[in-house]
This record gives C-alpha cells, structure tokens and sequence, in this order.
C-alpha cells in the first residue's frame, strides 16, 4: 500500500496514476492539519512542505513530482517484496527444490484474494512454519502450536496446521517428502551451507554419488524434521548408513511382501554400500577392494558396473 497525503485544495484536479499497490489518500486543509496529520501516520508520499518528523517520507511541491514520487515507491514495494521472498527461500531448506514450486506459486496466487482462514495440510515434520513465512512475508506470530495469525497485503488472517483437509475451509496440501525427492539435493545442500557458515571449525565435506543416492532412496517418514537429523549426524561425522538403509523398505503387511524381491533388495543395498567403502578404503584400487572383501576381481568389476558404481 502507498500512503499518499496531500492538499484538499488541489485533490478534485489531480487524477493520480493507476498503480499495482493499493493506494491511501489523505487530505489537509490547512497547516496546523497538515502538521497534525504528519505526527499521527508514516506516509510514503507527502505534497507539502518538508518537515523532519517524517525522515522516510517523499516531500514533492508539484502534480509531475508526485506522480513520479507514487511511482517510484511502487517499484520499491515491490523489489523488497522480491527480496523477502528471495531471503526467506535462501534462509529454508523447507522450501528448496524444484518440486515444491507449485506449491509455492499456489501459495503466492493467494495474496491477490485471501482468504480469512487458510488450513495448511501437512504430514508430522514438514516445517509448516516456513510456509507461513513465505506467504506473508515474514509478518506472522504463532499463537498456539500449529495456529499463526499472519498480515497478507494488510489484511490480517488466520492459518491452521492440520494433518487433515477440514471442510468449508481453502486448504493448501504440502507433498510430503517421499513424493519430492527431487528437492532433497537441493536440501542437503542448502542446509550443509547453513551448518558450515554456522560451526566454521567443522571439517566441510558434501555427500558424494552413492550417498545422495542413498538419501534418495529413503522414503523420509519424519518428512523435513528427519532429513535435518539425518544431514546433522552426517555433517558431524555420524555413521548414517544404518539409517538410510533401514527397514523402511519393509512392510507390516505380510498379505502385501513379496519376500524374495524384498531380500534381493535389501542384500543389494548392502552390497553396494560394502563395495563403495572398500574402494574408498584403498583408494579406489580395485584389486586392493576385492581382497577386502574376499571376492573374485571379475565378480567384484561387475557388481561396480551393476550397482553403477564410479569415481567422480
């Protein structure tokens, strides 16, 4: 919104330009008004004598000026709108990625007709706060766990966090983690970046092929809150193998389990992770691995080339 005062006087002849920014406009009579009306409100445009009680405002004495002054404040608002959108994308590793873009420009159509409660559906450890920060710019308090009253383009509205669609309510779906996991490199890295730039003593390193792929794999029950658990141990020298290639690939569901696919899977996971460390081990001299691991040289080359396994 542009906040625009000026004098009764000349109002009924000044056709002010059409703009993108809502417009407020205020008039004064005479001096004491015009100095009353300057103490009680911040204005961005005032046509009227400077005064320094108002160090931000733009003071112009004519028609051309203030047209001007009304459009340059309206190409500020919005490059500071573009930067808060910028930092709060930068500052989230929620919000990284590719996959979740549409629902971020969902989020971002709502601002030109919002609603008065929006329902935010979400699974346990989606970061459902960096949403809300997105969509109003950072202007928002949580009120209660999962309740925040947010400012969306000067109207105030309520956001609810639910596991659930709840009826007669606009509810936006956040995908869980599972179905995004084109986003997760993206992720590591981001929060790899933040943990580095934090503890500067921390030896920085970044996961190679095989273990982005393992982070790949994984189907992230704990959604966002257990992938920055996982990159945390990782970053700190944790072994996160175990985790990553636990049974998340295994079913309670017994009518559901085809036990010889499940097995095959689960051995050539294994498989590969010991092949990997061995070469890591002896410095990528496959000889030196196979004997690690007490396996024929030409049965150890061609699980390298099964599992797709490669020095980068």
């Amino acid at each position: 919104m542009i906040k625009i005062l000026m004098p009764l006087a000349i109002a009924n002849e000044t056709l002010l330009p059409m703009t993108n920014e809502k417009m407020y406009v205020k008039h004064y009579e005479d001096e004491d008004d015009y100095v009353q009306k300057i103490l009680e409100e911040f204005w961005d445009v005032v046509y009227g004598p400077k005064l320094d009680k108002q160090p931000e405002a733009i003071f112009v004495d004519s028609i051309s000026e203030l047209i001007l002054a009304i459009r340059f404040i309206e190409t500020k608002k919005a490059l500071e709108r573009c930067r808060k959108i910028n930092d709060i994308m930068n500052s989230s590793v929620e919000l990284q990625g590719i996959k979740i873009l549409p629902t971020l420009r969902q989020l971002q159509k709502l601002k030109n007709n919002i609603p008065e409660k929006l329902v935010i559906v979400a699974e346990k450890g989606i970061k459902v706060e960096a949403y809300v920060d997105f969509l109003s710019d950072g202007k928002y308090t949580e009120i209660s766990t999962g309740n925040y009253e947010a400012i969306v383009d000067g109207k105030k509205i309520v956001v609810i966090e639910s596991s659930i669609r709840l009826e007669k309510d606009l509810n936006i779906e956040i995908p869980p983690l599972r179905k995004r996991k084109e986003d997760i490199p993206y992720m590591i890295d981001r929060a790899l970046s933040l943990i580095h730039s934090r503890y500067k003593n921390m030896p920085m390193h970044f996961p190679d092929e095989q273990t982005l792929r393992m982070f790949t794999s994984y189907d992230w029950p704990g959604n966002t809150q257990e992938l920055l658990e996982t990159i945390y141990a990782y970053a700190t020298g944790n072994d996160i193998v175990d985790h990553l290639m636990g049974a998340n690939t295994i079913t309670t569901d017994v009518e559901q389990i085809d036990l010889k696919n499940c097995v095959n899977s689960m051995v050539a996971k294994i498989e590969k992770q010991f092949i990997y460390d061995a070469l890591q081990k002896t410095s990528w001299n496959r000889k030196k691995a196979s004997a690690v691991l007490k396996m024929n040289y030409k049965t150890f080359c061609y699980k390298m080339k099964k599992y797709g396994i490669s020095r980068r």
